[in-house]
């Protein structure tokens, strides 16, 4: 267990975890409500981040174990990133177009974790992000208030939550 704990498997189920509580990047548009935008905004962040860290431990990894976890993450993200998208298209929520601040240090802290620590780096950074990512959409899918995003959260928490038990399977295997 305190392995799990030092590779930052630690569990984060609450809202104020992944800022989705919080924010008026989009106050005055028409459309969903202040949190369907904020969640919206926030699964896109993370579906990005994800992908982008999951794409270099697919480059980077030396365990076979991180590396087919990691094919199965940018897939399941990608994915995720498509219909979220789409879904904003058609609710008109603009979105980023890059990972926000965290994200953007998460990829950075990869690029430049050593070669031989790699495969923990990853471990440890991804699922805390996976973590974050199921608590996003556990608190969207009992708040959000446009039933296509509740739909939508509701759909991607079990995906969510296998991708946070499957890297942190790693950290509890190595």
């Amino acid at each position: 267990m305190a392995r799990r704990v030092a590779w930052g498997c630690a569990v984060m189920m609450s809202a104020s975890a992944v800022g989705c509580a919080s924010g008026d990047r989009y106050a005055g548009m028409p459309g969903p409500g202040e949190y369907d935008r904020t969640f919206l905004s926030h699964a896109y962040e993370a579906a990005m981040a994800q992908s982008v860290v999951a794409q270099a431990a697919e480059q980077r990894g030396h365990v076979e174990a991180v590396k087919r976890v990691a094919r199965t993450v940018a897939a399941d993200e990608r994915r995720l990133m498509s219909e979220i998208y789409n879904l904003s298209q058609d609710k008109g929520v603009p979105l980023p177009n890059a990972p926000g601040h965290d994200g953007q240090a998460l990829a950075r802290d990869l690029e430049q974790a050593p070669d031989t620590k790699f495969d923990r780096a990853f471990v440890k950074a991804a699922g805390r992000w996976a973590q974050r990512e199921a608590a996003l959409y556990q608190d969207a899918a009992e708040r959000a208030g446009d039933p296509d995003l509740r739909a939508l959260a509701r759909r991607s928490l079990p995906g969510a939550r296998e991708r946070a038990r499957t890297i942190c399977g790693l950290a509890s295997a190595g």
